[in-house]
C-alpha cells in the first residue's frame, strides 16, 4: 500500500464519491489487509516475488492516516496469489499487447478473482519494469519462485535523548546560519557586468 493507491483514491473519492475503491496486495505480503482486520498499521512476514513492487512488512502511518476504511477512502484489500498475477499478466500481453510487471497486473488479477465486486470494474495497470528472462518465464507458462520470507523487524522508536540531541543540533544550525551575512562579493565577481560600446566609427 503506497502512494499510487493513496494519489488514485484521494482524486476518485472527488471525482466519485459513490465508487468502492479495493487495494490489492498479493499473498506473499498483505499489510494493509491484516491492518485493515487490527485497525492499525500491522507489521507481517514479507516474501520478496516478481511483483516487487507492492507488498512490504508493514503500511506506513502516515499512509494508514490517508487511505483507512474508517476515513472512506480505500474500503477493502483483495489478496491475490502469485499464479493469479502471472495469468493477469499473460492475459494482457496476448490479448491486448501489453506489457506489465507483476504488480501492474495485480489489479487485473483481483478483478478475474471476482474479489473487486459485481458492476463495472476499473483497473488500473501502471508499471512495466519487468526483466525479459523473467516475462519469458511467465509467457511459458511457469511462476518465478519467491524469495526466502523476511520475519517483521520490529518498530524503531527514537529514545528522548536522541530526539533532544536531535532538536539542538538543528536549533544550532539555524542559529548560525542567520548569525552569517550574505556576501555579494562573489556574486559580483563571478557574475561581472558586461557593457557593449555603442560608439560608432565614422
Amino acid at each position: 500500500m503506497g502512494s499510487l493507491c493513496c494519489g488514485t483514491s484521494v482524486i476518485a473519492r472527488q471525482r466519485s464519491p459513490s465508487t468502492r475503491i479495493v487495494a490489492v496486495e498479493v499473498s506473499t505480503s498483505s499489510p494493509f489487509r491484516n491492518a485493515l482486520k487490527a485497525g492499525k498499521p500491522y507489521r507481517c512476514t514479507h516474501t520478496p516475488s516478481f511483483a516487487s513492487q507492492i507488498g512490504g512488512q508493514t503500511t506506513l502511518p502516515t499512509v494508514w492516516d490517508q487511505v483507512n476504511a474508517e476515513n472512506g477512502l480505500v474500503a477493502d484489500s483483495a489478496v491475490v496469489t502469485l499464479e493469479q498475477v502471472a495469468d493477469a499478466m499473460r492475459l494482457l500481453k496476448r490479448k491486448h499487447d501489453i506489457v506489465t510487471e507483476g504488480s501492474g497486473a495485480a489489479s487485473l488479477a483481483a478483478a478475474l478473482s471476482g474479489q473487486a465486486g459485481k458492476g463495472k470494474v476499473v483497473c488500473v495497470i501502471s508499471g512495466g519494469n519487468v526483466e525479459q528472462n523473467m516475462l519469458s518465464e511467465i509467457m511459458n507458462g511457469d511462476v518465478p519462485d519467491p524469495g526466502m520470507p523476511i520475519a517483521p523487524a520490529p518498530l524503531w522508536e527514537p529514545s528522548a535523548e536522541s530526539l533532544a540531541n536531535l532538536e539542538a543540533t538543528s536549533a544550532s544550525k539555524a542559529k548560525n546560519r542567520s548569525k552569517s551575512p550574505r556576501s555579494t562579493d562573489n556574486a559580483k565577481a563571478t557574475h561581472p557586468v558586461v557593457t557593449k560600446d555603442t560608439t560608432s566609427d565614422s
